[in-house]
This record gives C-alpha cells, structure tokens and sequence, in this order.
C-alpha cells in the first residue's frame, strides 16, 4: 500500500486534486443540484408524514367505540315430542 500511496497518493489528495481540477461553474451546479435533491427529499418526507398522520386520524375517528346489543326473547314453541299433555 505504501507502494501505490507513494506514486499515486493518498485518498484524500487524490480527492483534492480532482476537485480542484473540476471547473467551478460544473461544481456549483453540483452544489446547487444536491440542494435540491436533498430538500425535495425532506419535502417527500414531511408530506408522507402528514398523510400517515391525517389516516391514522381518519381511521380512529371512524372507529367504532360502542357497540349496542338488543336481545330479544322469543316464547318458546314446542314441537309434538316436547308438548305436555
């Protein structure tokens, strides 16, 4: 590694002289384009956010919270094996 650090040069100076050697008008474009990616990124995040929030909503307002139970007792009828005479 030595080797190849000592004619090529290390990671960093490499990043640096390719950066260095990028024309700036192409690096703020760059620049200005990752700013956009990244704030249409937190846009996508927040309006998914707000739609998970505002179902969770719907849902629980829609939910049911009480139930109602009738019943209701018919008389008996019985059938010929069961009659008493």
């Amino acid at each position: 590694m030595d080797e190849i650090y000592g004619q090529f040069g290390t990671i960093d100076e490499l990043a640096e002289i390719y950066i260095e050697n990028i024309p700036k008008d192409t690096l703020s474009k760059f620049i200005i384009f990752n700013k956009l990616i990244r704030y249409a990124c937190i846009l996508v995040t927040i309006t998914f956010a707000a739609w998970c929030i505002q179902f969770v909503y719907s849902v629980r307002k829609s939910a049911v919270t009480e139930i109602e139970i009738q019943t209701i007792v018919y008389p008996e009828v019985l059938d010929e094996n069961t009659r008493k005479e």
